[in-house]
């Protein structure tokens, strides 16, 4: 069995309103990383993780599942959650499981109903996060107006690392405001074409790519006092001030896709490795002194990464339901 270094994974925990597309995302990166060779549509009722019988006749994921693929030396687990609110209990148990939360936006509606429920449960845990704007090639599709919906329904401190090249049926690419590059893909997803920005968006990503590296700069005093000083900030450097920023919860990296056209797909892979943290970077557990009543409880035993976490309740039509997990 081939052994990666903790460093090396990722445990994340996909989240949003039904109707999101984080199936449909999901089967796009197995399908993009090799995992399954042929792309599943929930339509179709063929994708790799709803695979239950009532699943493919409703269309909708009922029970949470773990999947996996391997991308860049990298060990990704993925946990894909329903987006009814009927099945808290299955979001709630697994965002309790992850290291880091990846919050799946519709690009016609912006935040939803259920997306302000999974929001107020990712900061109960404290999960670092990143957004991905999905649908963007669907009518309506409006990458400002769910950076607005984001800020003023969620309050939430966004800060796009990602930008669409073109919308709806045109939106064929995303600019890597880091790298500052467009990016376009081919049917597999892959990366086909790097380009240099269009002349017609400077101004527009420009605008965008500065305010990014002032949230970078802001995590670091030194680099700070770089920015200020007219000193170059390295490409690397700007993705490790964001992610510094997003574990600390001081921003939320956003990202776009269109899942079932597989268009930007790596360079989303790209932004979970660098925005989100490996589990030894993840500050899981507090130190409470259990009691005699059933209650949630988390131990920390002494030593480096030793350690669980026990949540225990009641399901009124299952019974006593516990989770358990290991360190």
């Amino acid at each position: 069995m081939k052994q990666v270094e903790v460093a090396k994974k990722r445990n994340l925990v996909f989240v949003g309103h039904h109707g999101s597309g984080k199936t449909s995302l999901i089967e796009s990166i197995l399908y993009y990383t090799g995992v399954t060779e042929r792309l599943g549509r929930v339509d179709d009722g063929n994708t790799f993780s709803d695979y239950l019988d009532e699943e493919k006749d409703k269309k909708i994921t009922i029970s949470s599942k773990l999947l996996h693929c391997s991308y860049k030396g990298h060990e990704i687990n993925i946990i894909d959650t329903p987006g009814y609110s009927d099945f808290l209990g299955e979001i709630k148990g697994a965002i309790h499981a992850a290291d880091g939360a990846v919050l799946v936006i519709n690009a016609q509606s912006g935040v939803e109903v259920e997306t302000e429920k999974v929001w107020n449960f990712l900061n109960e845990y404290g999960l670092p996060r990143v957004v991905v704007i999905n649908k963007m090639d669907k009518e309506h599709a409006d990458f400002d107006k769910c950076l607005t919906s984001l800020e003023t329904i969620l309050k939430a401190s966004v800060c796009p690392v990602r930008m669409p090249l073109g919308k709806e049926s045109d939106f064929k690419g995303v600019i890597d405001l880091v790298a500052n590059k467009v990016l376009t893909f081919d049917a597999k997803g892959a990366v086909a074409k790097t380009d240099e920005i269009p002349a017609d968006l400077m101004d527009e990503v420009e605008e965008y790519r500065q305010k990014m590296i002032e949230r970078s700069v802001e995590t670091d005093d030194s680099l700070m006092e770089r920015y200020f000083a007219d000193e170059p900030i390295s490409d690397d450097e700007i993705r490790g001030g964001l992610k510094t920023g997003a574990m600390a919860g001081n921003l939320v990296p956003v990202l776009v896709t269109s899942a079932t056209n597989c268009i930007g797909i790596p360079s989303l892979l790209d932004g979970l490795l660098n925005y989100l943290p490996d589990p030894l970077q993840r500050q899981t557990f507090k130190m409470i002194e259990p009691d005699a009543e059933e209650t949630d409880e988390a131990i920390k035993e002494e030593g480096p990464g030793i350690g669980f976490v026990y949540k225990s309740s009641n399901d009124p039509f299952v019974g006593k339901i516990s989770l358990i997990r290991v360190f």
